[in-house]
Order: C-alpha cells, then structure tokens, then sequence
C-alpha cells in the first residue's frame, strides 16, 4: 500500500509553546508538583506478556552460557573481551532493599530493582557488585542470618509491582559473605517480595511470593524451609491472581506471622492493582494456618497495595497502610486511603485521621500509583515515630496525628523521588534507597548525605559527541542526561532532568546540544549546555515516552523526529518541525496497549531521500522521495512492537528491522532484511537467543557483514552478515541493553544497559582483517552435525587424545578417547540438551547440542 502526502497539506491544531532555559543542572524542564508515574504502557509494549515458558527458556539459555564461559568459549577470540564500566556512578539507580550486617554496621548491602547487589565494608563510601554471575540481577530483599552473618540470602525479582520491572528466577543463598551464590529453588515464583529469618532458629525462613505478574498461575503465597533453603513448602495460597506483598515475624515469638495479599496480574489487554482479596492475615502456629485481619480493618473492600510496620520492642503494636483509586486533584490513582494502628496485635485496630486536612499528610504522597510502593518504616526506638515511603518521605512522632516532609521535596533532586526502603542504624541515622540511589539521613548532622557511587543506572539511550570522543553521554530512567567516563566514574555531570532518553551533538557546531525527556520533550543548547530551550514548535502528535530523533547525516542542522507522524526541522537557530509523512500508527497489527505512536526511525547514510519508520503496533513504513510517498512495509512481517529499524551502509535497496514483543507464547528472537526496499523480508536471527531484540547497529565501512544487536540479556555479534550470532565479550552480566552507538575515534561499541551504566567494548580483534595464523590453526576443526540426534564427528584434531562431555550443571556425562584424525562419538544415551565437548590439552572447548 502507499500513501501519497501532498506537502502542501498543513494540519490545524492548538499549539502550545513553551520554552525554558535553566542552567546544567538535574532539574526537570517539567518542574511541576505532580510526578509522573512509572510507564507502564511502555514496558508491557515493548516486552509483551512474558509467559512462564518464555523465562524457562531465558534461564536455561543463561545457564547453558555460563557454562560455555566456565568452560572457555569455542570459536574465535575474536569475539572475547571485556567490557569496560564507564559509569556514571554518581547519577543515581533504583534500589529496592537495603541490609546491614548485624554485627557490623560498616557493611551494606543493596539490591538493585536489575543491576545485582553491591557490597560496602566501609559504610557506604564505596560499593562493588557481589552478584554479576548469576543469571538474574532484579533484587527484591536481601536478609542477613542473624546469627551467622555469613550466610546471606537474596530474594529476585522487582518487588515494585511495575510492568517494566525485572521478573526474577527465585532465592540464592551464599554461604561466604557473598562471595559465592548458589541457586536454591522458587524459580518459578518470579517475583519474591520479603524475606523472614526465624532468629531463634536460623534455618527456618519464610518468603513472600508475588509471582509473575503477566500472568495467573499458582506459583504465589508464602513458602517456608526448615532447612536453610534445601527445601520449600507452600504454606499460604489464596488465588492464582493474588500474591504476597509483605511478611513480618512477631519478634517475640517467631510462630506468630503477619501477611498483606494484593490481587495484582496485568497483560496488553487489562491491568489490575486492586482487588477484593487484598487483604490482611495472621497466623499463630508458625504459618500452619492463616485467619483474615478484622477488627476495624476494612475486609469487604477492594484494595490495593497495603504496608504493614511492627515496633519490634512491642510487636503489639503496629500499624496498616491502604491504597484504593482515589481522586486527589490530579485525576484517579491508586493513593493512600487509609491508615491503622493497633496496639493489641490486631485485635482491634484504631483509623488515623490521615485525611484531615489539619494533619499534613498530602493526599498524594504516592503520586496516584501507589502499587509502586511497597513499605510503611517504624522507628526501632519510638513507637510513635512512623515514615511512609512514596514519591516523597513523611514523617509522624506523635503516632499519625501530624505530618512534616522528612526529606526535600522530590522535584529539587537533592534526595531523589520515590522511596522504596528504610534501614536504621544505631545512632538513629538511616539510610534511605530510592529510585536515584542510596541516601544518608545523619542524625547528628540533621542533614542528608548522597551515598550513591554505585553503577547501576538504567540507561535508555546513549550519544557519541565528536568534539569529545573520550566522554560518554546517555539518558536514563528518573535520572536524565548525563555525560562523563570511567577517569571520573563518580563525577559524572548532570545535563538535564526528568527521565533521561537521546542525546545528539551536531557534527558541525561544538556548541549545539539535543537532550530530551520524557514523552517527546525534546531541547536545544546553543551554548554547549550551559542552557536549553524547548525545541518542539511545530512538532504535534502523541509521542512515544522514548520519542526517536535523529541528526541528518547529510545535513547536521537538519533534525528527524517521529511522533505519529515524522517531522522534519531544517535548521537548527530554532524549532519549526513540518510533518512528511501521513499519520503512521493506524490498525493494529500488534495490539498497542498504550496510544500508537512511532518507536524507531533511521535516515539512509547513503542517500537522504531514504528514511525508514516503524511504529509501536507494528506499522513498518519507508520512503525514497524524502517524504513525499511513504510505502507500508510491514506486511510480510510478523506482528510485534517494531524497537529497531536501520538502512543499509552498503545499498539503497537493503533495509533492516528488529522486532520486540513476545504475546501469544512466541519467544523467537526477530531481526529481519530486506533486500528489495521492504518488499519481501528474511530473518537473520539464527541462532540468536530467544530473547526480545531492543537495538541493531550495523557497523560501518563493513558491507553490512558486522552487525550487533542488543537484547534482553546483552550484547550480540553477527560477523556474516547474520548467519551466525555470538555472544559479545566476556564480563558483562545477563543484563538488557536497550541501545548502542560506535565510538568513531576510538573504535569502541557503546552499550547502554538497563541495569549497570554505560559500558564499552574495543572492536579492534573483532575488525581485523586479518586473522592470525596461530588463530586459524586453533580453529582448524570440525564438529558435525550440531547439533545432533544419534552421533557427532570430529575431525582435524591431533590423536590420541581423551575427551569429556559435560552437561548444564557441570558434570561429566561421558568420556572416551580419540584414536584417529576422524572420530565418531555416540550421543545416543544422552538427554536432549546442551553440552560442552572438552578435549584433553586444548585450550578451547566447544558447545554441542542434542
């Protein structure tokens, strides 16, 4: 189909301009009162329902890694080596829990919402990651044995309730302070909330359950273990829609247990964060059997997300924060609508006059998405000292009469929106953890400490400067824009606020600088970024919350930007965007949940009449007269949220798309070409793993035959045009990486991940023309088939020589010996799988599948 666009046309529409300068620092274009929640819309289009099926398979294409990796990795080392951290370590990441060790305040650990854990031994000064090797890094709790405070268990999966969040593949335990971790069970859960140690008898641990939330299944409730993890046991189960969101233990007597219950399940269709059985429960026989909470509580309601806080002094005493849909000036959201206080253990439970309008409480102190917020914190010493942790921190000392703002408000950044945890310490300081990182609050100072260096931001985008190649630019989640590297790794400096998306530096002018938030708002420097104005005139249409925009390569003062139109500005002394194109996102070839708009665009480097668009339900759309005739592209595609698109380096005619989305239980992996300007297309995924695509980058001067990709667990390699994927580097965790850009100067990959920072990878082994010949008589061998059903051959290896095939969990399986130049070796009483084939000294080892 092609739409013909007469340029002529013009639309009509209310135009509302605004424009702000401020200087280089973190706060939001958008200063305003109201904080804009979590974006939901985003996350679930771009991922889709992520069933049970499609995790089995992400973790054992994990494992079957980190055995390749253990094992050393076949194949060239061209594709090995490390990624470098380049930071920043200072702008700030979402953190979910925080534990002190019990016998030593020094030592800190937090767990991040996707980036691991990290360790300080000296209070927080600096931290290092303990966690990167497993194959999940979403934290939910972590707990110190209080006894022996070597032992350390972890909690995965984002306990924060959000569709963006990272689902989790059940507890770990180490044994060492951290030092080692081992997998022991619940994987199935997905998302564990708290964890709760009996301190008299430090083998029994209970764990909330909230599941997967894409989902109803009946891997929900509370699990116990008597044995230090070994084993689990469900105790407490109410409904495959419902998980646990908090768990206490009396700390008088360890079988007394108090649960809340939160219906919470969600997909592209519906959404649920309250319900009727959201509820309170209580049991007094070591989680045996569980009664609902009455006395005052409100238990016909449908509610949502509940806290609970017990005074360990006297854990009579505690109190109950409720949510419900309530209006408070900004429209319906899910808002705080009650809280309780009980001084009987539950018995009877007393309403605090929260909504008065005399109490200082604000009515939105969770910013209307109070299913993002999961704890109430009581002061260990005082009874009637009680914070509710939500975009802001409130504090009472008078038991919930009266209200103050214990930190900063959230908009001047000086402690950062959204608070998740609270851990006191000693001498009544506590550190606080948000979504920009960790916070000190020193009672003896009165004041607040930035704790954070710590490299866990959540990266979106990220921007090569040409003037400054040996800097590094990127746009995160709640954090902005930002610009730095790894000499100044907790220096990093702050370029504007809001959450942080692209960044783009005009080749011809140093002082001309891009930077955007949220939902399109994009802005101009003029004065290399010591201030920005608003640079949207003209430029209509809802806008993807990561709006694409790009620099012409032909032209730097000509910028492309897509909403549901694309637009074009010409000139870059002010913003006056014309549309070239028709509206895009109409139909539903893949069933947008959010409002359909353009989520990717690449102009041709060869030709700049080329630019190509895709669209978040699927639209794929393409022009070869600058505008003038867009051709729909999409039809011999599969649906799905289109994250990537890419022209040639080499034809005019070649045209590259990576596809996002997993719904309808299909978990393949989905990066296409066409060769005939989007007429017929041709997967190049191969054997990419089956994890969604967020980026493809064609590197160039190479003829289109080295691409990478960045997806769901990494960073990927094709050195063939896309006939066969490789892992790239050795170091970086399983983690997302949402986009990447080449360092020209340096020959360097940017990876920007949704969990560690920026990272970069030198490409000079991978460019090489020439390979050594050491490397291809290292590589001199053959293995077929593989894989295989009945029997592989090897060949071309010196003999004799013994080998070994190892299985997943790293035991020998078989062994043999190879006694000529030609061998066959029988798979025959093997189970289908992935195995290492290891021969006796070399160097390499090799994957195999049966």
């Amino acid at each position: 189909m092609k739409l013909i666009y007469a340029l002529f046309l013009f639309v009509l529409g209310g135009l509302v301009v605004y424009s702000c300068k401020q200087s280089n620092v973190h706060l939001t274009s958008q200063n305003t009162q109201v904080k804009l929640k979590p974006a939901e819309e985003y996350f679930r289009d771009k991922y889709g329902d992520l069933d049970e099926a499609y995790f089995k398979n992400k973790n054992k294409i994990i494992r079957e890694d980190i055995l390749k990796n253990t094992y050393q990795r076949g194949g060239s080392p061209r594709f090995s080596g490390d990624w470098v951290s380049q930071g920043p370590g200072n702008i700030g990441c979402r953190i979910n829990s925080i534990a002190i060790h019990p016998k030593n305040e020094n030592a800190i650990l937090v767990g991040l919402s996707q980036g691991g854990i990290f360790k300080s031994t000296v209070g927080g000064i600096d931290f290092d990651p303990i966690f990167d090797a497993q194959e999940n890094l979403s934290i939910g709790d972590i707990e110190y044995d209080p006894v022996n405070p070597d032992i350390i268990y972890a909690a995965t999966g984002d306990l924060n309730g959000g569709f963006y969040m990272g689902l989790g593949n059940g507890m770990y335990k180490s044994e060492d302070g951290g030092s080692n971790w081992k997998n022991i069970g619940l994987a199935e859960t997905r998302v564990l909330s708290k964890i709760v140690i009996d301190p008299q008898s430090t083998k029994t641990i209970y764990v909330a359950a909230l599941g997967n939330l894409y989902e109803r299944n009946e891997h929900r409730g509370i699990y116990k273990s008597t044995d230090g993890g070994n084993t689990w046991n469900k105790i407490f189960y109410i409904a495959d829609s419902v998980g646990i969101t908090d768990l206490f233990m009396d700390p008088s007597n360890s079988a007394t247990l108090y649960a809340a219950s939160w219906d919470r399940t969600g997909n592209h269709i519906a959404s649920t964060v309250q319900g009727i059985n959201s509820h309170l429960y209580k049991s007094t026989d070591a989680g045996f059997t569980w009664s609902k909470m009455e006395g005052g509580l409100p238990t016909t309601n449908s509610n949502g997300r509940i806290a609970l806080a017990i005074y360990p002094k006297n854990p009579k005493i505690m109190y109950a924060r409720y949510n419900r849909s309530i209006n408070c000036g900004f429209g319906a959201g899910q808002n705080i609508s009650e809280l309780f206080y009980t001084e009987d253990a539950g018995t009877s439970w007393k309403s605090l006059p929260i909504k008065d309008s005399t109490s200082g409480l604000p009515c939105e102190v969770l910013g209307g998405f109070g299913w993002y917020f999961s704890k109430i914190i009581i002061n260990p010493n005082d009874p009637k000292d009680l914070m509710i942790l939500g975009v802001d921190l409130y504090r009472t000392k008078d038991g919930g009469y009266q209200w103050s703002l214990e930190s900063p408000e959230w908009f001047t950044y000086e402690v950062h929106a959204d608070k998740h945890d609270i851990a006191y310490l000693k001498d009544g300081s506590y550190l606080l953890a948000t979504d920009g990182g960790l916070y000190k609050k020193d009672f003896h100072l009165d004041a607040w400490i930035d704790m954070d260096f710590i490299q866990g931001t959540q990266l979106y985008r990220v921007a090569y400067n040409p003037h400054k190649p040996n800097y590094y630019y990127g746009g995160a989640q709640d954090n902005g824009t930002f610009g730095g590297n790894k000499e100044e790794i907790n220096e990093w400096e702050r370029i504007w606020g809001g959450d942080g998306f692209q960044m783009a530096f005009s080749r011809d002018n140093p002082l001309i600088i891009y930077t955007e938030s949220q939902n399109g708002a994009l802005e101009q420097s003029q004065d290399g970024g010591l201030t920005f104005d608003r640079f949207t005139r003209g430029f209509q249409g809802s806008k993807n919350w990561d709006m694409p925009y790009q620099l012409s390569w032909h032209d730097s003062k000509k910028l492309i930007a897509g909403s549901i139109r694309v637009y074009v500005n010409r000139h870059d002394s002010s913003a006056n965007f014309k549309a070239i194109s028709p509206i895009l996102n109409y139909g539903r070839r893949y069933g947008a949940r959010g409002t359909p708009t353009i989520s990717t665009l690449d102009e041709s480097r060869l030709d700049s009449n080329v630019i190509i668009a895709g669209t978040t339900n699927g639209n794929l759309w393409v022009t070869y007269n600058a505008g003038q005739s867009w051709d729909s592209i999409s039809i011999n595609l599969p649906a799905g949220y289109i994250s990537s698109v890419k022209t040639s380096v080499k034809d005019i005619n070649t045209l590259y798309v990576s596809i996002s989305g997993q719904r309808d239980y299909n978990n393949a992996a989905q990066v296409y070409r066409s060769n005939d300007r989007g007429k017929t297309w041709q997967s190049i995924s191969s054997n990419l793993p089956k994890v969604p695509v967020f980026d493809l980058y064609i590197l160039p001067k190479y003829n289109d035959s080295i691409l990478f990709v960045g997806n769901d667990i990494g960073v990927y390699v094709s050195i063939d045009a896309g006939q066969s994927w490789e892992r790239l580097g050795d170091n970086m965790p399983y983690i997302p990486v949402y986009d990447m850009e080449l360092n020209e100067k340096n020959n360097e990959l940017i990876a920007g991940t949704f969990a560690r920072s920026i990272q970069t990878f030198n490409l000079d082994r991978l460019t090489k023309q020439n390979v050594s010949v050491k490397e291809n008589l290292a590589n001199n061998y053959s293995i077929f088939p593989n894989p295989a059903t009945e029997f592989i051959t090897i060949s071309n290896y010196k003999f004799p020589s013994l080998y070994k095939i190892i299985n997943v969990e790293g035991k020998n399986v078989k062994t043999g010996k190879l006694n000529s130049e030609r061998e066959k070796i029988i798979l025959s009483g093997l189970q289908n799988g992935s195995y290492i084939l290891s021969i006796e000294g070399k160097r390499k080892r090799f994957s195999i599948v049966k």
